[in-house]
């Protein structure tokens, strides 16, 4: 869900999308350390203009610490 947007961006653009994700992580136990990847596909269409089609795809680095 959309939360903010600017005139033109609300003009040229729907409010809601949705995707598909795939990733894994890594955790390092004696150190305390996670690392993660993750790619996400967009698969809506954002586009309100008939002839343009555009979506949204990420991809993901994660590095963390956990606490004992």
């Amino acid at each position: 869900f959309r939360i903010s947007q600017d005139q033109i961006v609300d003009q040229l653009t729907k409010g809601f999308d949705f995707g598909l994700a795939l990733g894994g992580g890594y955790e390092i136990q004696d150190l305390g350390l996670l690392f993660g990847m993750r790619y996400n596909v967009g698969i809506a269409n954002l586009s309100k203009q008939d002839n343009v089609d555009f979506s949204l795809s990420t991809f993901q680095i994660s590095v963390g610490y956990f606490f004992n």
